[in-house]
């Protein structure tokens, strides 16, 4: 929780001074920094650097918005009583829905936006789960796999006006992916949805180009 504090820190102290509105340009680009929090005791997330655009500076009221959020997931699963590292969760929804926006001065504006949409999913096991699954239960693992799903994100973001050509933006998501996965050992297979939800914070800052 460390690294979400901190950067809602650095976005609060953005919000200081005076400054003139991003209003050169109608598309900027840069760079960004998230930190994801799982919300179950078995899985945790990832600090990533990454992309991030506007194009435009938009208007207030309804209206469409769509999204990518991929992330990342550390999983742990109890086997026997011992808690161990399971492996890596990879989700790479690809969602679209309705928001509502509001500019509240010529800096601010705020939007709230409700997303949903398909996650193409994937996993790659910890090196040394095979081991401790063999061990307690006396079965080799043959195979991991994990299924695609559905997911939804509710999300509120604020773009700040910075200065004629920067922008800030701050923003908050929950996504909710339940995806299954299916361990198949030498006895035979077993099935387990789990719970994958991530709580992401994000800032990031954009520069005009044209």
């Amino acid at each position: 929780m460390k690294c979400l504090t901190t950067l809602l820190t650095v976005g609060v102290l953005s919000l200081g001074g005076t400054a003139l509105a991003q209003s050169e340009g109608k598309v900027a680009v840069g760079a960004s920094v998230s930190a994801k929090a799982g919300t179950s005791r078995d899985i945790s997330g990832h600090i990533n650097p990454g992309l991030i655009w506007r194009i435009g500076h938009g208007g207030e009221g309804w209206g469409f918005d769509y999204g990518l959020g991929w992330y990342g997931a550390d999983l742990k699963r109890t086997v026997g009583a011992e808690s161990t590292a399971f492996g890596e969760l990879r989700v790479r929804p690809i969602v679209a829905g309705y928001g509502y926006s509001k500019r509240l001065s010529e800096r601010y504006r705020v939007s709230g936006k409700l997303l949903g949409g398909y996650s193409f999913n994937s996993f790659k096991m910890h090196p040394a789960f095979g081991d401790v699954y063999q061990r307690v239960n006396g079965a080799a693992l043959t195979d991991i796999d994990v299924s695609n799903a559905f997911v939804l994100r509710p999300e509120v973001s604020t773009w700040i006006d910075v200065t004629r050509k920067i922008g800030i933006n701050l923003s908050a998501g929950y996504t909710i992916a339940r995806p299954e996965v299916t361990t198949t050992t030498s006895l035979g297979s077993e099935s387990r949805r789990i719970r994958a939800d991530m709580f992401t914070v994000r800032i990031g800052a954009v520069y005009s180009i044209f």
